[in-house]
This record gives structure tokens, C-alpha cells and sequence, in this order.
């Protein structure tokens, strides 16, 4: 049942790379009669497990069946079989190697990451650690990936949802940008579905955290970003949870580092203050978001800025 080809390719290795009909019929046969479910595909060294994820023909059930026969959830590879002297080879093909949960987001299938997080601890303990190859949490892969407009439609607040009731961090600011996932989300140039904001905005207290974190590369701030896109929606639903400030006269962004970015977030975490987006902020540039928002002709955005103060 486990005999490999000329490439070192098992039965149930091969039933899995193909996106047949019959796919799940032939998974279930082999594991049925002890196929090695550790098994990995000698092209890209990605184990059953992940195939199984990315093959939109297993459902969250036959994930569940693979993970009860034995199916490592530690990584989306095995690599039992590397000699130790080609660590540092491992090393590079993990940081390009999508994780398990990195391959379930990005194929959308959020039943298939409910059955991982569920099931696997590792995998709860890793929701919160960036990965060697984006950089990033899951929960701020996915909001990049929603921001780039990857992954849409109501799939999306539903693997949204999966990570924030697992323990993922909504405040958390990323390395690669300084933003928030809330602020990633924001600089998608078309309305996404309403539901994220909810999603993101529902931990209002991790969210209020970090809210006001500035970008690294500019120093614009989620504001910023709302007056871009004009975000009317998202400014009317952080005011309706009182979650701006104003008022008050316009603060100058931190210089534009990741780390200084991150330490801010983490101080301000640290003191229990709560964080409030400033209305007001500037970036390394001198422009507010109300000059944002006049400068694209955004009239109806512009009078919510002013009203809010």
C-alpha cells in the first residue's frame, strides 16, 4: 500500500495531488488498509496532511479522518527521512513552504481550519507566531490577503471568524508593514464584506490596543487609510463604538521603523491605557487624513472627519 514509484511517490501521495472525482474514494481505501499518512510528495516535500488541504476534494471530514490515523499537525511537512547535515536545506525549504494553516486560508476553505485549530494544539499554540515565509500571523496573512483582494466573499469572514474564536491576536501589529489586520483590511481600495469589520471589531479590547499603530513605511495610521479608500462604513461603525478620538490637534507620527512601530503598540498595551484612533494624526509626510480625504475629492468622508473633530 505504501510502494513508490520512480520519483518515491506513494498511492496516496499521488491519489491527492490529483483533483479527481474519485479522490476522496481512493484516500479512504488507502488509509482504510494503513497507508502512511506521514507520507510526503517528493516535488515539493509537503506532507498528506497538506495536500489534503489544498485539494478542494477532501472535505473537513476526510481531514479529520487523516489527523485520527495518525497525520502530523506540526508542520505541512514530515522530513522523517532528512539526514541531520541538511538542516540548513530544511531550514530554506520551510521558510518558502506554506504552513498548514497558511494552505487552508489560502485555498478559502474555512471548515477545513476550524477542523486543524480543533483538533491539533500545536496548531492553536502556533496561531499567534509569524511564519518564516510571510512574516505574519495567520490572522494578518489572511487580512493582507484580503486587502490585495486574494480572498473574498463571506468564505472570508468565516476563516476570519475560525482564527479570532481560536485565540488569534486582533490588535497584533506585523513586522512586515507596522500595520493591524484591521488597518490592512482598510487599504483594500473596494468595500469588503462588512462582516470582517465586525469580525475584527467584535474584541473591541484588542482592537482598541493597538488601533492607532502607524505603518512603517509612512506613518500613516488606519485614519489614513479609511480616508484613501473612503471608508465611510468603517469610520461610522469605529465612531458607533467609541473608538475614536478627536478634538485635539494633529500628533506627529513616530519615525516610520517596524521597530518603533511595535515597541508603541506594546507600551500601550503594557500601561492598560486604552488606544483611540486619532482623527488627527499626521504621517512623516504632514498630511492628515482630512487632507487625504479633500485631496481625492472624498465629500462625504471629509464632513465625517470634521463633524468627528
Amino acid at each position: 500500500v505504501d510502494a513508490r514509484d520512480a520519483r518515491g511517490t506513494t498511492p496516496l501521495v499521488a491519489a491527492l495531488r490529483t483533483s479527481h472525482v474519485n479522490t476522496r474514494a481512493f484516500v479512504e481505501a488507502l488509509v482504510a488498509k494503513g497507508a502512511d499518512v506521514n507520507a510526503t510528495d517528493p516535488s515539493n516535500h509537503l506532507s498528506v496532511l497538506a495536500l489534503a488541504v489544498g485539494n478542494k476534494r477532501c472535505t473537513a471530514a476526510d481531514l479529520s479522518a487523516l489527523i485520527e490515523a495518525g497525520a502530523s499537525t506540526t508542520s505541512s511537512s514530515s522530513g522523517g527521512d532528512d539526514d541531520d547535515d541538511d538542516d540548513d536545506d530544511d531550514d530554506d525549504v520551510e521558510a518558502t513552504r506554506p504552513s498548514l494553516l497558511e494552505l487552508a486560508l489560502e485555498n478559502l476553505r474555512p471548515g477545513v481550519l476550524e477542523v486543524l485549530l480543533r483538533r491539533s494544539q500545536a496548531l492553536r499554540n502556533s496561531i499567534n507566531r509569524p511564519t518564516a515565509r510571510t512574516r505574519r500571523t495567520p490572522l494578518q496573512h489572511l487580512a493582507a490577503m484580503v486587502a490585495m483582494g486574494k480572498v473574498v466573499g463571506q468564505a472570508s469572514v468565516a476563516a476570519m471568524n475560525v482564527l479570532i474564536y481560536y485565540g488569534a491576536d486582533v490588535g497584533a501589529v506585523d513586522a512586515v508593514s507596522g500595520c493591524t489586520p484591521l488597518h490592512l483590511v482598510a487599504m483594500r481600495a473596494t468595500p469588503v464584506m462588512p462582516g470582517i469589520y465586525t469580525a475584527l471589531l467584535t474584541n473591541s479590547g484588542g482592537a482598541r490596543r493597538t488601533i492607532d499603530a502607524r505603518r512603517a513605511t509612512d506613518g500613516q495610521s488606519l485614519a489614513h487609510a479609511i480616508a484613501t479608500t473612503n471608508n465611510v462604513a468603517l469610520l461610522q461603525e469605529l465612531r458607533s463604538r467609541n473608538l475614536v478620538k478627536s478634538k485635539k490637534p494633529r500628533t506627529q507620527a513616530p519615525t516610520p521603523t517596524t521597530t518603533t512601530t511595535t515597541t508603541t503598540a506594546a507600551t500601550d498595551a503594557e500601561s492598560g491605557q486604552p488606544s483611540l484612533l486619532d482623527l488627527n494624526a499626521i504621517d512623516t509626510a504632514g498630511i492628515a487624513p482630512i487632507d487625504v480625504a479633500a485631496r481625492n475629492h472624498h465629500y462625504i468622508l471629509a464632513r465625517l472627519l470634521l463633524d468627528a473633530g
